[in-house]
């Protein structure tokens, strides 16, 4: 006999607020910060992979142009991590991005 068992809605939320604190960097995993390899000196750990596949899930979900817009964030990020470390005012070409994505989606 196959038995269903289902987490109470308690549980869920406990664990997505637990996940929301851990991707807001108040809640630190020892485990998730293991390196994975080196590029250019930086390092590629264990939470920077499951932040990176966890958004690639995460951008199914959104309309195409948003999904533009993701896709090249996520591309900056990549390079502000391992290759140009001038991109320090990465902040400043989100927020133009996230404007002009306002701007174009009420056209």
């Amino acid at each position: 006999m196959k038995r269903n068992i289902q987490v109470p809605d308690m549980v869920k939320w406990i664990l997505g607020f637990f996940v929301i604190l851990w991707l807001a960097g108040f809640i630190q995993i020892p485990l998730l910060n293991t390196q994975i390899f080196n590029l250019f000196g930086r390092a590629f750990t264990l939470h920077h992979l499951l932040i990176l596949l966890l958004l690639g899930y995460i951008i199914r979900f959104l309309p195409s142009m948003l999904q533009t817009v993701v896709v090249i964030l996520i591309a900056l990020w990549l390079l502000s991590t391992f290759v140009f470390p001038a991109l320090g005012g990465i902040a400043y070409i989100f927020l133009i991005i996230l404007i002009l994505y306002l701007l174009f989606s009420f056209i």
